[in-house]
């Protein structure tokens, strides 16, 4: 009992770790899947919303593009249409089980509207070979064609000049055009076949859509007549020559009968009473002994009767054969002169086997279908522009999106009006209330003392951190705090900031504090001479040291930095400063810069979290 207990116990220790090895991997198979986000509609929509004008621009591009090719450049086309119709053949001379035109034929007839030879007669009729729209030979190569390329690039690798074209070769390639050219098929449920020539000129089609179907019909006609005549020399010769045989066998019975060997049919039977009465008369002489001459005479007279019927036998046998023969050579003879005397008729009285129903009209305009090539522009301009869209939108930072891509937030959106002007004048309202914003967000910091030395920079040279750090520094002005806007980059000419002192030259002189602008309440000034190198400045202890004393005797002090993608200055500036503030440029901002920006600001020792500011 012991034993069986402990097993049981085995068993189910075993089984649970099974359990438990398999639930434990079923847990890592769900932990490698990652969930698929769900597709954002509202923000796609939005999106296109946005890139609206872009979508009808390139709607537009298409369109004019389109009718630009559909009104001035494209060759009309011009299609004519001829009717034929096949005719049923006549039940009284051929058989009822034919009388009904198969699909297959009428697709064959069909095929050979569009055969060599019907095509070489069109060519030969209406000369088509000198119609340059039929042989391209005639026209000279432009410069800038294929061919013309071709030629050059021949004549330049191989020096040879271009090959002449034989007469063959124009020919086939004249039949190839009329070929394209050509659409023939069977009308469906009926016994009409259609001709549909399509050309450049509305009276060319139509020419050469009836030259088609007369050549077809002729080519028909030729082919009957042609069939007919052979049917009827052959059946000449056939009947001429049995009429030879039937004559041949009748001179052989006349022959014979007038040789003697048999004048009277009748003639055998009498033999043959005779042969029997001079056996019997035989058969009783030779009873009696007594009639030794009779019976000589009568054996004589039956040896010559014997005679005469075996004659007669063999003659009745040759008789009789040749009148078979001659009866055989008789009735064929009499069929197929009959037949003959049909076919005669019939090659009198020919009847076409197809006719042309509807001849053609002049062509009517089948190319280019102007509202479709238009359509399908403007539809093929839509799908282009979306997908600029859509592929900018994937490329670019998006105001609607960047919440999701970056852990830091959005504190302020600069219209474009938010640009500085450099002469004291109050910014606009919506630029005014995103400044008052960015100001809000840099003071409202967690830190027991609200952020004095303030970097702002950028992904991009464009992307507006100059008008943001102006922004920030006129309204933190407007609550009558002393600002130090430091240009740590090259600045627009327009600006102030270029005929201020260096830090440089404050050092040097001796003074702590720069003249401030008594419009706007800022003191500007330039972090470097342009002689000098950024990076070296911002590493030298005396750019550490005049901030400490910048921080003593300003409130804020504002530092322009170089785009953080591209320079190494806002990484050498970051540790230094208390707050950092990064623009971006809605839908300017290219992603990749955007995470590049990422990287670099999180392997900086930054004391707060960056601020992202959008610009337009």
């Amino acid at each position: 009992m012991v034993p069986i207990v402990a097993g049981q116990k085995a068993l189910t220790f075993m089984t649970n770790r099974s359990f438990d090895r398999v639930a434990g991997r079923a847990d890592l198979r769900l932990g490698a899947y990652q969930p698929v986000a769900p597709i954002d509609v509202a923000g796609l929509l939005l999106g296109l919303w946005r890139g609206k004008w872009i979508i009808i621009f390139t709607v537009i591009c298409a369109v004019v593009l389109a009718g630009y090719y559909a009104f001035a450049r494209a060759v009309p086309s011009y299609a004519a249409t001829a009717t034929i119709k096949l005719e049923l053949p006549d039940p009284q001379l051929s058989d009822p089980a034919f009388s009904e035109i198969s699909p297959t034929r009428l697709n064959t007839e069909a095929a050979v509207l569009q055969s060599r030879h019907i095509l070489e007669q069109v060519i030969d009729t209406l000369e088509l070979e000198s119609d340059p729209e039929f042989n391209r030979y005639l026209l000279p190569a432009t410069p800038w064609s294929v061919n013309g390329i071709c030629d050059r690039a021949r004549a330049l690798i191989l020096g040879q000049p271009a090959p002449e074209i034989s007469q063959s070769d124009l020919r086939d390639k004249t039949i190839e055009n009329l070929s394209n050219m050509l659409r023939t098929g069977p009308e469906r449920g009926t016994y009409l076949l259609t001709v549909t020539a399509t050309t450049t000129s509305p009276l060319k089609s139509q020419t050469i859509a009836n030259a088609v179907a007369q050549a077809y019909l002729a080519d028909q006609l030729r082919a009957r007549v042609a069939e007919t005549d052979a049917s009827v020399a052959r059946l000449t010769q056939r009947v001429s020559q049995l009429q030879q045989d039937l004559q041949a066998k009748e001179a052989a019975i006349n022959a014979m009968l007038s040789a003697g060997q048999m004048t009277d049919e009748t003639l055998f039977d009498r033999l043959s009473h005779q042969v029997n009465d001079a056996n019997q008369r035989l058969n009783e002489a030779q009873n009696s002994p007594d009639n030794a001459t009779q019976i000589a005479a009568l054996q004589a007279l039956q040896d010559r009767l014997g005679a005469e019927l075996a004659i007669q036998s063999e003659g009745l046998i040759q008789l009789q054969q040749l009148r078979r023969e001659a009866q055989s050579t008789r009735v064929l003879y009499t069929t197929l002169l009959a037949q003959l005397q049909q076919v005669q008729i019939a090659h009198d009285s020919d009847t076409p086997t197809a006719r042309v129903l509807s001849a053609a009209t002049p062509g009517r305009y089948v190319a280019p279908r102007k509202t479709y090539i238009l359509a399908i522009a403007a539809l093929l301009g839509a799908a282009l522009g979306t997908a600029y869209v859509l592929l900018q939108r994937q490329r670019h930072i998006q105001s609607d999106t960047l919440a999701g891509q970056a852990d830091w937030p959005v504190v302020a959106h600069l219209p474009a009006t938010a640009a500085p002007k450099f002469d004291g004048s109050a910014l606009p309202c919506p630029a005014q209330n995103a400044a008052n914003q960015l100001r809000t967000a840099v003071l409202s910091s967690k830190s027991a003392a609200p952020p004095q030395v303030i970097m702002v920079t950028s992904c991009r040279a464009d992307d507006g951190h100059t008008q943001a750090a102006d922004a920030l520094a006129q309204s933190l002005a407007r609550l009558e705090r002393s600002v130090l806007l430091i240009a740590a980059e090259s600045m627009p000419q327009s600006s102030p900031c270029n005929n201020t002192p260096t830090i440089g030259d404050i050092i040097a002189s001796g003074d702590p504090m720069a003249t401030p602008d008594h419009k706007e309440g800022i003191t500007r000034i330039r972090a470097y001479a342009p002689s000098e190198c950024p990076a070296d400045v911002f590493t030298r202890p005396t750019f550490i040291q005049f901030l400490n004393a910048a921080r003593s005797l300003y409130d804020h002090v504002i530092i322009v930095a170089a785009p953080i993608c591209r320079f190494p200055d806002a990484a050498i500036i970051a540790p230094q400063s208390d707050a950092v503030v990064i623009t971006l440029r809605d839908r300017k901002t290219r992603t990749r810069d955007w995470e590049t920006a990422q990287t670099a600001l999180r392997q900086i020792a930054v004391t707060q979290q960056p601020l992202i500011v959008l610009t337009n």
